[in-house]
């Protein structure tokens, strides 16, 4: 009875049971030609504050928040929930394979009230301890992952999550690992928030910048469930990636 639905209400939960790893969303705001930014780098704002709302009611459904350190350093965010009655506080998690973080970061500043995890490599903490020292005085938890070409393994960052009972996150940028989670078949859903916005410029950068595809017929999202809905003049697009828990 209501066989389907119930594998949709259940799939990342039968992902976490089958795979050992969570349910991975993607998500991000882009402007209506595609750019999550400007060429020099902007990205404040460009969907509209009733958006912004609707992607912290996302993290307020999430255990971990996942970005890349060079997001980190260039728009310096809190990664919290700022939305009424969120259902738990997500774990925030740094993709940093070189320890550049800085300690001045508002991440790093309020590791000890939100849980923060930096995902680096065991070659990064031999060449800059101090880095790592001082991450860990600051609260964050310094967690050494195997590598892969000098970058941390996203497959094992996620078995850590798992194995932490962790049953859905969100990535959250930017582009490089954003691309890095796609390109790999990590990926189960993505949530994108378009504004009618125009950014333009070749070098403006796009949200999935990893290898991408060769042919259109590889392309990801067209066989599984797809929602659209409107918020106001922008539109939110749900795509689920995988049919393999579903």
């Amino acid at each position: 009875v209501c066989e389907a639905e119930a594998r949709k209400l259940l799939a990342a939960y039968v992902k976490l049971r089958s795979t050992g790893r969570p349910w991975v969303i993607l998500k991000w705001a882009q402007s209506l030609d595609g750019k999550i930014a400007t060429r020099t780098g902007e990205s404040k704002w460009i969907t509209s504050p009733r958006a912004r709302r609707e992607a912290h009611r996302l993290r307020g459904r999430v255990d971990a928040i996942i970005v890349g350190s060079g997001t980190a350093m260039a728009d310096d965010p809190m990664l919290t929930c700022r939305a009424a009655r969120a259902k738990r506080v997500a774990i925030r998690v740094v993709v940093d394979s070189r320890l550049r973080l800085s300690p001045t970061l508002k991440l790093v500043r309020t590791a000890g009230r939100v849980p923060t995890i930096v995902a680096t490599t065991a070659g990064a903490v031999r060449s800059r301890p101090r880095v790592a020292d001082e991450l860990r005085r600051r609260g964050c938890e310094v967690l050494v992952v195997k590598q892969v070409a000098g970058h941390v393994s996203l497959p094992v960052l996620l078995e850590v999550l798992g194995r932490r009972e962790m049953t859905n996150v969100m990535v959250e940028g930017g582009g490089k690992l954003l691309g890095a989670f796609f390109d790999q078949g990590l990926a189960d859903e993505a949530v994108v928030f378009v504004s009618p916005r125009l950014i333009g410029g070749a070098e403006a950068p796009s949200a999935l910048e990893g290898r991408g595809i060769e042919r259109v017929t590889q392309a990801a999202g067209g066989a599984w469930q797809a929602e659209l809905r409107r918020l106001g003049r922008e539109v939110i697009h749900r795509v689920v990636l995988t049919g393999s828990h579903l």
